[in-house]
């Protein structure tokens, strides 16, 4: 069984540069991407990877500044920009996706799309790369929750908490951002980490990065040792 949601998101930037941000590979990587390749043709390759994990998708419609449509697998990604009022109004629409993934690109998007906001407001133009860091383990969501401000890099800004995620900009990487999220359900979870740095931030981020796996694994294996004590 599988079904389609549609997201909208207001942002503060024209449509040439939400468009520029979608295809092109180097600006992929300021909100979006550890790696990307973008061939802007019909029929062309649009690749994205978060780390470990990478997907090349098919360009099936690409109308520049307007809309941009890739499949992959039977699974479909479109994403339609309209100018309104000075901004731009970006929608995007999934498709081919099972009715229990839809929370899971719900929260996604949201959270991506506000580094997104960061990245056109502050950082458009400058060099930028970004990196995941994964774990897993037998917690509760609630108690991977409570990890998660240990796989915080040192001197964040917190800016944003849900139940399942915390946001926060990182000043050592030049303005960065820190994105910390939780998949997954109680028993099985899986924690991802993005760091994106801009500028001469880029040159911290390996430190930055391996020193976030280091507490995430920690914090998350303190959590399992305190669940075992209760269970």
């Amino acid at each position: 069984m599988s079904d389609r949601r549609e997201f909208e998101f207001e942002i503060a930037a024209a449509r040439e540069e939400v468009w520029r941000a979608l295809v092109d590979a180097d600006a992929l990587c300021g909100w979006f991407a550890s790696d990307a390749r973008v061939t802007p043709e019909v029929g062309g390759e649009w690749y994205v990877a978060h780390g470990e994990y990478g997907q090349s998708s098919t360009i099936e419609e690409l109308v520049p500044n307007e809309r941009l449509a890739t499949s992959h697998e039977g699974k479909g990604a479109e994403f339609v920009l309209e100018g309104r009022a000075g901004t731009t109004v970006l929608r995007i629409v999934q498709s081919g996706f099972a009715p229990s993934e839809l929370g899971s690109l719900e929260r996604g998007w949201e959270k991506y799309v506000q580094t997104l906001r960061h990245f056109l407001a502050l950082h458009a133009h400058e060099p930028a790369e970004s990196t995941y860091s994964y774990s897993s383990g037998s917690l509760t969501v609630e108690e991977a929750r409570a990890a998660l401000p240990a796989a915080l890099p040192d001197g964040a800004e917190m800016f944003d908490e849900s139940p399942r995620s915390l946001g926060a900009r990182v000043p050592s990487l030049g303005d960065g951002i820190c994105r910390a999220s939780i998949e997954g359900r109680d028993g099985e979870v899986l924690v991802w980490v993005q760091l994106v740095a801009y500028g001469p931030g880029r040159d911290r981020l390996a430190d930055v990065t391996a020193a976030v796996q280091r507490d995430l694994a920690a914090a998350l294996e303190k959590g399992r040792i305190e669940h075992a004590r209760h269970t």
